[in-house]
């Protein structure tokens, strides 16, 4: 009875967290719902854990039978809940999760004023935004540059971009560039998981250390801030 009751009961659990693992696989690492795909990893991955978790509460219980029903059980479980507990601590350590605030996606706007004397952009833009970890990029996400709406602001040029802001991890870097040619290069003071206070415009910047002399006009500058991303309307 021991050995019929630690199997079904340690499958189940492995089929659930399995399943559950694997769910968060899906939404953390984007694997695409097409035809079904994350569909069909979830549900076979929840089976794949049920049948190692029957396997692994039928063995065990052979062997702690004589111990009692608790620890016939409880080992096998315990096993199944702690491998499904590191797995799912291993793919938050490198997944690339979006902040939120109140529930809801952030998107980065930037606005980039370029150096005094500058002429009007025109052309073809991008805008970059990275997450850098020691020193290199290690993932990037491909926004905007609003060349359509530049503006001149105290005689210089700016120019609107923004970009999902897709990852907690690492330093925050952007690059804009125009035509091949980059324009602006910074890391950015922006918090892994910026708050509310965070909607308002920073100042501009780079900021220079105390002591140091104030960032020149001749060279290009940035500030940004963070807007929520609003759900379509069905």
């Amino acid at each position: 009875m021991h050995v019929l009751l630690a199997t079904v009961l340690t499958g189940f659990v492995g089929l659930l967290s399995a399943g559950f693992v694997a769910g968060t696989y899906v939404d953390w690492y984007q694997v695409t719902s097409r035809e079904g795909a994350s569909g069909y990893l979830i549900v076979a991955m929840a089976l794949v854990g049920g049948f190692i978790g029957m396997a692994l509460g039928a063995v065990s219980s052979w062997f702690l039978a004589s111990t009692g029903l608790a620890q016939t059980i409880g080992w096998p479980v315990g096993c199944v809940v702690g491998s499904a507990a590191l797995a799912w601590l291993a793919l938050f350590r490198f997944a690339d999760i979006p902040p939120k605030v109140d529930g809801s996606l952030l998107r980065l706007e930037v606005e980039i004023r370029l150096p005094v004397g500058s002429v009007k952009p025109v052309g073809h833009g991008s805008f970059t935004l990275g997450s850098v970890v020691g020193r290199r990029e290690r993932a990037a996400e491909r926004g905007e540059l609003h060349l359509e709406r530049v503006r001149s602001d105290g005689g210089r040029w700016v120019i609107p971009a923004d970009v999902f802001l897709f990852t907690a991890r690492g330093e925050r870097s952007i690059v804009a560039e125009m035509d091949g040619a980059s324009i602006v290069g910074f890391l950015i003071p922006l918090p892994a998981r910026p708050g509310s206070a965070f909607e308002s415009w920073s100042a501009w910047g780079p900021v220079p250390p105390a002591g140091e002399p104030p960032w020149p006009d001749s060279r290009a500058s940035v500030r940004f801030r963070v807007q929520r991303m609003v759900p379509p309307t069905p």
